[in-house]
């Protein structure tokens, strides 16, 4: 895993250095910026690390300015030593928000969190690509579906049936969920077989 710091303190950013190997060997710590002048350079001349460690107050102003001269994709965590910020912080892609000096229990508990995250929507693009890569000439064997946050494949064979109803068309699986799908029924006609539908 690829990681930038943004802190202005030598000692701070070392010792947050340091942690970070000692929670993960695996992690390589690619640059250490301490302004924001700096951090917005090096995120027009680079490609995005996985997560950006990120200090609040720095010596040119606020980090947050960071964000509005660059397009940061990537998550970041946030380290302050006030707790001021932190709504405005979760603004700007935070996924944890740790107070100085940075404990290793919280440290890692954040880690575990990103590792989470990655997990569950490294899963729903795989669901996605997966599904787009069937041949539009032959039956789509699965439709794909939201529930609550999470995209997930259901199977032909799993579909009791569809119906249109106030403008929506739903699928019923066997065991008497419903989903919405974003299909006229029309469609499933056109590209899905079914083993049971009705409209």
């Amino acid at each position: 895993m690829n990681v930038v710091i943004i802190e202005d303190e030598k000692p701070a950013a070392e010792k947050l250095m340091n942690a970070l190997r000692e929670a993960d060997i695996s992690i390589n710590v690619n640059k250490i910026l301490n302004s924001v002048a700096d951090a917005v350079l090096w995120f027009a001349q680079n490609p995005q690390p996985d997560l950006v460690f990120m200090d609040i107050e720095l010596t040119d102003g606020l980090s947050f300015k960071i964000f509005e001269s660059c397009n940061i994709d990537c998550p970041v965590i946030f380290t302050t030593a006030y707790d001021d910020y932190w709504q405005e912080a979760f603004e700007h892609n935070s996924i944890d928000y740790l107070l100085k000096p940075v404990k290793q229990d919280k440290l890692l508990t954040a880690l575990k969190k990103y590792a989470k995250l990655k997990q569950h929507f490294s899963y729903n693009i795989k669901q996605l690509i997966q599904y787009n890569q069937e041949p539009e000439n032959k039956h789509k064997r699965r439709f794909l579906v939201k529930r609550g946050s999470d995209l997930i494949a259901i199977k032909t064979e799993e579909i009791a049936y569809c119906y249109a109803t106030h403008k929506m068309v739903c699928l019923v699986d066997c065991n008497n969920q419903k989903f919405i799908l974003d299909k006229s029924l029309s469609d499933i006609e056109k590209n899905y077989h079914l083993r049971n539908s009705s409209g």
